[in-house]
């Protein structure tokens, strides 16, 4: 599941985009609606083996947050980020 954009003026009712604009000017991320559910079923596909990109198109959650999750898993822990790839200047030293 890819991660949609849009224009609350395009997707709100007027009357409810006018509420959100009381409490909020700029950008505002809305959590999806299952949120709570999110660490159990990622722990248990990360547990199961299925690497962080896998894991994010099932869920429809960022890498970002798969590393995270699985972090908290401290020394059980079976994704790493892998470290940043050396520039060909330093691979050549």
């Amino acid at each position: 599941m890819t991660h949609l954009y849009a224009n609350a003026a395009d997707v709100l009712p007027p009357r409810l985009l006018e509420e959100v604009r009381k409490h909020w000017r700029g950008y505002l991320w809305i959590p999806g609606g299952n949120v709570s559910s999110q660490k159990p079923e990622t722990v248990a596909l990360i547990q199961s083996g299925m690497d962080a990109r896998q894991i994010s198109a099932v869920l429809g959650i960022s890498r970002s947050r798969v590393y995270q999750i699985a972090h908290s898993l401290g020394a059980q822990n079976p994704l790493k980020r892998k470290p940043p790839r050396a520039s060909a200047e330093e691979e050549r030293r």
